[in-house]
Parts: C-alpha cells; sequence; structure tokens
C-alpha cells in the first residue's frame, strides 16, 4: 500500500461502507454470533483458515461428515489475525479497506476482520495491486484473509451467514495441499486479477481442469463380461487444479468409437456390448463454469481371452478297429467353438506317449489292439495363448 497516507484506519475494516451499490454496514462479532450461530450447525460448508500455511479448506458435509472439498490460497496477518472459531456475517460487493484501498467480494468473519480480493488502488477491476496478487499464500494482510478474487466470490456467493469458520495455525495440510499459485503481470504495478470472471477480462487465466485415468484401468474387456458406460468411468477422475477441487462427478463421456475398416467410427454408449470384439475409444469429457473444458481419450479392446472349456466324457469304450480319438469331444471359448483346433496325445497300451496329433488326425486314429488307451486332449485359447485346457479320457478297447 502506498506510504505516506494519513487516512487511519482499523484493520481491513469496511469502516465507511462505500459501494458500487447503495452502503451497506457490517453487524459486529457479537451481533453476528448471536444472528447466526443456528443457521451454522445447518451449514453446508465449513472453512478452516489454516495461518501458518496460508491456505483455506473449504469442507462440505457429506452423509453427515466433514469432507474437504476445495482449497485456497490466501495471505493472512500471522499473528494480527484471530484464531478461533467464528461465523459468517454482512457481505459487501465492493468495499473500503485499511489506507482506502477496495476490496472486491468482502465478507465478515469477526468484528474488522474479512474474507475479501487482493486489494484495487480504484473502484475498477483493472487497479488491483499487482504485487499484492502475488503474494497469495505467504503472510501478507493487515489481519483480514485475502483471497484471488475466484475464491473471494465463490465464499461470497456459497457461504450464507452463520457459515463456520476457524482459524488456526498448524504446518500439517489438509488432504487437498495447497494450490499452485497463478502468477499476475504488469508494468505499471497495478492490472486485472488473473482470476476474476468477469466478462472481457484480458489477463483471465485459470488452469483447465485435468482428467487423469489409473494406471490400473482395464484395457482388455473379457467377451460377454458385464461391462456398462459406468465401468467405463471407473477409475477416471477431474480435477480443478486451481482449487485441488475434486469434479468428477462432472465427467461425461462425449464419444465412444470402435476401430473398424481402418477408421475410428462412433458407436452409440447404449448400444454397446462387450459381445462385440474389436478395439474400442472413449472420451472423457469435463466441464467448469470458469476453469473451462478438458476431454481425454482411452483405449480398451473387447477380446475373448478365457480358458477353453473342453466337453468329453472321462471314460468310453471302443472296439478293437474302431477309429476317431475324440468321439463328442467338443472345445470352446466364450466367442466361438474352437474344436478343429484341439491336438491330441494317445498313450497306448504298455508303450510311452505318442506325438502331438491334429484334429484331423486324432479323428482318423484307429484303436488297434485290445487293451487301455489314454487320450489327452489339449485345448488353447487362439486370443490368448496362456490360456490352456486339459482332458484326459480313457478309452478301454475290447
Amino acid at each position: 500500500m502506498k506510504k505516506g497516507r494519513k487516512i487511519i484506519a482499523v484493520i481491513c475494516m469496511l469502516a465507511v461502507a462505500v459501494t458500487m451499490s447503495p452502503a451497506l454496514s457490517l453487524m459486529g462479532a457479537s451481533d453476528v454470533h448471536a444472528a447466526t450461530v443456528t443457521k451454522a450447525t445447518k451449514s453446508t460448508y465449513w472453512i478452516k483458515v489454516n495461518k501458518k500455511r496460508n491456505v483455506a479448506t473449504v469442507y462440505k458435509k457429506v452423509n453427515g461428515k466433514w469432507t474437504p472439498f476445495r482449497a485456497m490460497l490466501v495471505s493472512t496477518g500471522g499473528s494480527r489475525t484471530p484464531s478461533g472459531t467464528f461465523h459468517i456475517g454482512k457481505k459487501q460487493r465492493w468495499g473500503v479497506l485499511m489506507d482506502d484501498v477496495k476490496g472486491q467480494y468482502c465478507t465478515n468473519i469477526t468484528s474488522d476482520i474479512l474474507f475479501h480480493s487482493v486489494w484495487y488502488y480504484k473502484y475498477t477491476r483493472n487497479s488491483q495491486s499487482t504485487a499484492q496478487f502475488n503474494k497469495l499464500g505467504t503472510v501478507a494482510s493487515h489481519g483480514c484473509v485475502r483471497l484471488a478474487c475466484i475464491d473471494a466470490k465463490w465464499i461470497y456467493d456459497k457461504c450464507p451467514a452463520g457459515t463456520r469458520v476457524t482459524i488456526y495455525s498448524s504446518s500439517k495440510l489438509s488432504k487437498l495441499g495447497k494450490p499452485k499459485a497463478l502468477k499476475s503481470y504488469s508494468s505499471t504495478g497495478m492490472n486485472w486479477d488473473p482470476t476474476d470472471p468477469a466478462s472481457g477480462n484480458p489477463n483471465f487465466k485459470l488452469r483447465k481442469p485435468v482428467i487423469t485415468i489409473s494406471k490400473n484401468k482395464k484395457t482388455t474387456i473379457q467377451y460377454g463380461s458385464a461391462y456398462t458406460v459406468k465401468s467405463m468411468k471407473s477409475g477416471v477422475k477431474a480435477k480443478n487444479t486451481n482449487a485441488n477441487q475434486d469434479i468428477t462427478s462432472e465427467l461425461s463421456i462425449s464419444k465412444l468409437q470402435k476401430y473398424t475398416d481402418g477408421a475410428w467410427k462412433t458407436v452409440s454408449t447404449s448400444k454397446f456390448s462387450t459381445k462385440t470384439t474389436g478395439t474400442y475409444k472413449v472420451t472423457y469429457y469435463v466441464y467448469d463454469k470458469y476453469c473451462g473444458k478438458a476431454s481425454k481419450s482411452y483405449q480398451f479392446k473387447v477380446a475373448d481371452t478365457a480358458k477353453p472349456t473342453i466337453t468329453a466324457s472321462e471314460t468310453r469304450t471302443a472296439a478293437a478297429g474302431e477309429t476317431d480319438a475324440l468321439l463328442n469331444v467338443t472345445a470352446s471359448i466364450p466367442s466361438k467353438d474352437i474344436t478343429s483346433t484341439l491336438k491330441v496325445e494317445i498313450k497306448e497300451p504298455d508303450k510311452d506317449w505318442s506325438s502331438e496329433y491334429t484334429y484331423a488326425q486324432a479323428k482318423e486314429y484307429i484303436f488297434r489292439t485290445a487293451g487301455q488307451y489314454i487320450v489327452k486332449v489339449k485345448a488353447v485359447n487362439p486370443n490368448n495363448k496362456s490360456k490352456k485346457s486339459e482332458k484326459y479320457i480313457t478309452v478301454e478297447v475290447h
């Protein structure tokens, strides 16, 4: 703030409620608590401000449990920012701060302590202090809790009077951590806040959402198995890295395609079936009102890689001179019959195992003498050579 100013004001106080709309006064701390403590117990959000790490984490009540929801870089005043639990009071769209500078989206925490944007020299959105914006994430205020414009606006819009605010100091971060800072640049020392979503902001540059796909997500789906659109979305997450906020609930599938005849062709998700083999590509899409959109594609294959099933009786009888070592023997995988690919070894009475017969050769095999024959039937999945089955058949020849 400019030195030599003679205006004396209480720390970050909205002493004179000058706004771009009619004036709005702030309640005192005791009045705020008395008027809003009942509402606080029913509030959707709980804001926790960590003075030591200069980060605020918004917790949201999910199934009765407070869960980290959104993280925001802040600049507190260190020891000048009071510790304790408070409740949000009144708000001002624009307000006068210490030394007559201005702030957007001002929300009372307690007494003269506020949430507000980084300060501006004037009531114009292109007059923010560039140097002060670049201090977000460090101690820099005179006691209030400064935030990027987008975060101050979020509190202003989403957190009604009575919302609980806890201010504390700890070296430990919530599981959301601390968002990476954005930077503002200006040769004049003042500029637009790069997070201000107002139309016409030439410097707006929130990071786009990020979509991540689990390394453990399956790339091969078994033919005929249960695999739905929900399965396609499993293991895929979307994140707003500006606030380390999980926005997976906003994730959708924008396109499903199958590689056919050398090109990707669109397939209706409602008609997708694992009983159609092939290579598929699914494109995920997410959109955030302020961060913009992101997409990412993922390929998977529907293939029949199951272990073969051999169907045959374990024992049979035959007359000497009879043919066909594979009588009534079949083999299959879920997608097709593979009987014709069977291989066979035969152990004749008082002899070692034979060399391997093809299916056709085994069908022509002749049981020449009486005695006990052992027929070893082998099946291999042609789509996955590691998937094999064997079956032994005892043939009593008379």
